[in-house]
Parts: structure tokens; C-alpha cells; sequence
């Protein structure tokens, strides 16, 4: 709430200096969409403080909406991620106990009942495998083309596949001590990290396209007519924009276009932000382990 106070007030501010000193484009709405332009650190350059004013109030003004936004897109992702361990992080992490509990037997007697159960109840289901006879006598070859292969089709679909299907169960461990037990949790817990990680750059990538692809689809009706904008163009622009980069060549000038993008910027960039974040914890933090494992071996071996 602090923030669309922040914004919204800045842009008042805004819009009547620059009306004073004679800048009659600078409604409140084109001035909303300046500070939202400043607070995000894009910088299109399209519209400007044009008095000393106005620039001074930039000084202490973006200092204040940065922070502000930090502190916003700090508890969104925070919010986020709580959401996602509650519904799925925490489902995937008691589904690997429970087949790790499954799968664990805690002394050498249960680990071979069970051995020996599943060996017999894989034998006793290969011994109704069908039995296939002895071929009968070849039949004219143009009769017995389209047959053979019918009865080919026939055999794979329906003999081999239920003959085969064996219900392999996971390897049993065989937990003895305390710290056998202390140890497999862990490993659940580091698989669950890590897929957590993963997840969350799926979900981030995802979104990111999403806002990407869409808002592109946006721009690109609301310019068409003021500045004969193409969906490539479009894009090129929101790419722009969510990597923060401002080039400047394309703004968006129609109070459609401008409107929107305060809303979609808003969403979009700290998306962006969050996917940055989630990068660093997976791809990058697989680069950085990969160059390392790679520097112990060419740049500076260890010992043995």
C-alpha cells in the first residue's frame, strides 16, 4: 500500500511542477507513468524532469521507490515460496519418505525375507508365461502376407507386453545403526532442496514468458495505430523493458499503451527480479560447482 501511496503521490508532485513551468503534456497519468518508469530503473527517456524542481525531487524520490520496491518484491517472493513448500515442495518430500520407509529394513533377517518374497513372486508370475507352438505350414505367400503380419501385431500388442510387465520394486536398503537412518533423511532433505530450486525456476520461467508473450500482445494492438508497431517490435520492447535496459527507441506514446504498462511493469519486472534469483540458485550455482570440480583437476589438482 505504501508503495501506490509513494507512486501515486510522486506522480501528483510531478505532474504540477512540470504544468507550472509550462510542459502541458505532463498529465497525471503521463506522470504516473514517469515515476513508474524511474522507480524500476528502466529510464525510456520519453519524458524527462524539465525543471530544476523536479530534478531535484528525482534525487530523494527513486532512492525511496527502490527501496520500497525491494522491499515489496522481498516479501512477495517470500509469500511465493512459503505457498509453493506448503503444496508441493512438502507433498514431494513425504512421498520420497514414505518409499524411503518402504524400502528400509533395519536387520539382515528382514532384508532377505524380503528379497526372498520378491524373488518368488517374480517367479511365480513368469510361469504362466504363453507358450508360442509350432509354426504351421507356410500358406501361399498372397494369401499370407496380410495375415502373418495381423497375427504378428496381435501377438506384440497383446502376448509380450502382459508377459513382460514385471513389477520391479526399488532396491531395499538395510539400515542398521541410528546414523544409517539420520543419514537417509538427510539425503531426503538434499533432494527435496534441490528439487525445490529446480521447481521454483520452472514456475518463474514460466511466468516470465507468459508476462513476456502476453504483454508483447498488448503493446502490440495499443501502438499498432500511433506508431505502426509489429508484434516483433512488441516484443523486442517488453524484453527490453523486463531486462530494465531502457534503450529509449521504443516508448510506449498512447494513454492505452502507457496505462497498461504501469500495470504490467509493475507484475513483470519483479518477476524478472525473482527469476534472476532463482537462476543464481540453480544454473549458476551448477557453473560455479562444475568450474570448480574442473579447476581441482587442471589448475590447482589436490593432493592424491
Amino acid at each position: 500500500m505504501a508503495f501506490f501511496v509513494w507512486l501515486a503521490g510522486g506522480a501528483a508532485v510531478f505532474s504540477k511542477i512540470e504544468k507550472e513551468a509550462g510542459e502541458d503534456d505532463w498529465g497525471f497519468p503521463d506522470a504516473l507513468y514517469f515515476c513508474d518508469v524511474t522507480i524500476l530503473t528502466v529510464g525510456f527517456g520519453d519524458l524527462v524532469p524539465t525543471t530544476d524542481v523536479g530534478r531535484g525531487i528525482v534525487f530523494p524520490y527513486s532512492v525511496g521507490g527502490i527501496i520500497t520496491l525491494a522491499l515489496i518484491v522481498s516479501s512477495l517472493y517470500k509469500a511465493v515460496r512459503e505457498i509453493g513448500e506448503e503444496n508441493v515442495i512438502q507433498k514431494h518430500v513425504d512421498r520420497m519418505r514414505e518409499k524411503a520407509l518402504e524400502r528400509t529394513v533395519t536387520n539382515s533377517f528382514d532384508l532377505r525375507h524380503q528379497e526372498h518374497n520378491a524373488h518368488h513372486l517374480i517367479r511365480k508370475r513368469t510361469r504362466n508365461f504363453p507358450k508360442i507352438s509350432k509354426p504351421a505350414d507356410p500358406r501361399p505367400l498372397r494369401t499370407a502376407m496380410g495375415n502373418s503380419v495381423a497375427r504378428a501385431t496381435t501377438f506384440s500388442r497383446s502376448v509380450v507386453p502382459d508377459a513382460l510387465k514385471i513389477n520391479r520394486k526399488p532396491k531395499l536398503m538395510l539400515l542398521k545403526e541410528e546414523k544409517d537412518r539420520f543419514d537417509a533423511m538427510r539425503q531426503i532433505q538434499a533432494d527435496s532442496k534441490k528439487f525445490r530450486r529446480w521447481m521454483a525456476l520452472f514456475w518463474s520461467v514460466t511466468v516470465f514468458s507468459i508476462l513476456w508473450c502476453a504483454g508483447a500482445v498488448v503493446f502490440w494492438q495499443a501502438e499498432k495505430e500511433t506508431q505502426g508497431l509489429t508484434y516483433f517490435q512488441a516484443l523486442y520492447f517488453c524484453y527490453i523493458s523486463l531486462l530494465t535496459i531502457g534503450y529509449g527507441d521504443l516508448a510506449p506514446k498512447s494513454n492505452a499503451g502507457r496505462c497498461f504498462f504501469v500495470i504490467w511493469s509493475l507484475v513483470a519486472v519483479p518477476t524478472m527480479t525473482i527469476l534472476v534469483s532463482d537462476l543464481g540458485d540453480t544454473v549458476v550455482a551448477k557453473f560455479k560447482k562444475w568450474s570448480d570440480e574442473l579447476a581441482d583437476f587442471t589448475v590447482l589438482p589436490k593432493e592424491g
